[in-house]
């Protein structure tokens, strides 16, 4: 009796068929690949996340007092007030603000008349950085107004800060 000896090779064999069938491996490493792949960018979407659920710092005008402060979960808004003009407010801001490079982020004066008037009162100034992405906000907006508050006859430079953050 002769023994024969049948060799077990990991190439493709073909059926009754025609089709060539493929070891389970490649199938199997196929659906470990796709598992690893999700969960790297599970993983990179939550660090990422993270790096957005804290505020914007800024910093605050020099001399300048805080008049009034509100906050909420995800939000807070501060006013301030200097003796400064609003244009030396603007360009401190405009200095530590990246350069404006669309409609959304960066420090620009607007006129509230027809006829632009660099007069106290007639223009005002905003400062908008926005790095949010997806639903996740991370925003800071300063306006700077000159004007009197609340009635008062004392003219002043006011700023106001609002910040949002984390998923709203």
């Amino acid at each position: 009796m002769t023994e024969q000896t049948e060799q077990v090779t990991n190439e493709p064999v073909a059926t009754r068929s025609g089709r060539v069938r493929r070891p389970p491996y490649i199938l199997i490493g196929s659906v470990v690949l796709l598992v690893l792949c999700g969960l790297i960018s599970l993983v990179a979407f939550n660090v990422f996340k993270g790096t957005r659920s804290s505020p914007l710092t800024f910093d605050q005008y020099p001399g300048s007092q805080l008049v009034r402060e509100n906050k909420s979960g995800f939000s807070d808004q501060k006013l301030f007030s200097t003796t400064a003009s609003a244009q030396d407010v603007l360009n401190f801001y405009a200095d530590k603000f990246p350069k404006a490079t669309d409609d959304t982020n960066g420090c620009k004066k607007i006129y509230i008349d027809a006829k632009p008037s660099e007069e106290p009162g007639h223009w005002y100034g905003r400062c908008v950085l926005d790095n949010s992405l997806l639903d996740i906000s991370q925003r800071i907006t300063i306006t700077i107004n000159y004007q009197a508050l609340d009635g008062s006859a004392d003219l002043r430079t006011y700023y106001g800060v609002e910040r949002q953050w984390g998923s709203q």
